[in-house]
């Protein structure tokens, strides 16, 4: 009977344990497979040693500084102003962040939250740029420069905030529903696999047809490689940026920081961006000195789908 007992759980252990290994192989190969292009340039960029993680960055041109900040995102990186790098330059000293998490940047297995990237931003700024420098933030990490910003006012000239967030949405806590799925989220096997089940080559082209439309399908094609390479680069540690954000660890109440920033501030959205313009009227009501444009005929990223309008604004803030 004892060892009918020790069989069947020799069995249960077998029947597990081939499954866990067939998935973290799998996993394996997935990875392995999504990074063999190399698609995103290493050849020109540095990186800055920050203190929770190696910071990939350009620096192309002469002239006062711009920091170019990518949209938050697990499938983001500075590729985003691949478009306006060369003409910045003619007139500036451009430098372009992968953000700690994502793209070509280091992805250490922890924690992100808007506290920390205030700190990265900053850091970056004192460390490497060692001036006051202009900023061209886009989407969700819009909230963020605000709030670094607001800590150390005299780091920032003139800010360009491209289809910022809503303030609403910054409010969001985490709950202990969130701090559940996040455990889930980064689970080695279950977390991973989840993690490469969301960022398949199909679901970062839906995801890059969402930002650019229709009307834009070439920009669609062109850049959900790149979503699909920053996405995957650093194996498994992707998931952690990926846990945080969707359990809401990366949100914060940014409206303090929007009422006392007293730099000058301009908002450029786009016309087919949801609720844009309550987006502006929200920011001008905390603080009316914000300035505001709208694009039309543009989408998620207007600094790609129409790359001359952003310079022309960039010509007058910059």
């Amino acid at each position: 009977m004892m060892e009918s007992k020790h069989k069947k759980i020799t069995k249960l252990s077998i029947l597990i344990i081939i499954p866990i290994l067939l998935i973290n192989l799998f996993n394996q190969m997935i990875i392995k497979l999504a990074n063999r292009k190399s698609v995103l340039p290493t050849k020109d960029g540095m990186y800055y040693d920050w203190r929770f993680g190696k910071l990939f960055y350009t620096c192309e041109g002469e002239g006062s500084p711009i920091l170019l900040i990518h949209e938050l995102s697990s499938y983001g990186s500075s590729i985003e102003f691949h478009e306006l790098i060369h003409q910045l330059s003619k007139k500036h000293t451009v430098y372009a962040l992968d953000l700690l998490g994502c793209g070509r940047s280091e992805k250490p297995a922890i924690t992100y939250t808007a506290y920390l990237y205030v700190q990265m931003i900053n850091d970056f700024i004192k460390d490497v740029i060692k001036s006051t420098t202009d900023v061209m933030v886009s989407g969700k990490s819009s909230s963020i420069v605000m709030m670094a910003c607001c800590t150390e006012e005299s780091y920032y000239h003139n800010i360009m905030l491209i289809n910022p967030e809503n303030v609403s949405k910054g409010n969001r806590i985490p709950n202990s529903k969130h701090k559940l799925l996040k455990y889930l989220l980064e689970c080695h096997t279950i977390g991973t696999l989840i993690y490469l089940m969301v960022h398949t080559k199909e679901g970062m082209m839906y995801k890059a047809r969402q930002i650019f439309s229709s009307r834009h399908e070439h920009l669609a094609h062109r850049y959900a490689p790149y979503f699909y390479e920053a996405a995957h680069l650093s194996g498994s540690n992707a998931k952690y940026l990926h846990a945080s954000l969707k359990a809401h660890y990366v949100d914060t109440n940014f409206i303090h920081a929007i009422k006392n920033v007293n730099n000058s501030i301009y908002m450029v959205l786009s016309d087919n961006e949801p609720d844009y313009m309550n987006t502006i009227e929200q920011y001008q009501v905390l603080n009316p000195a914000i300035e505001a444009s709208v694009i039309d005929d543009s989408y998620h990223f207007p600094h790609l789908d129409q790359p001359k309008e952003i310079l022309s604004i960039c010509d007058i803030l910059f």
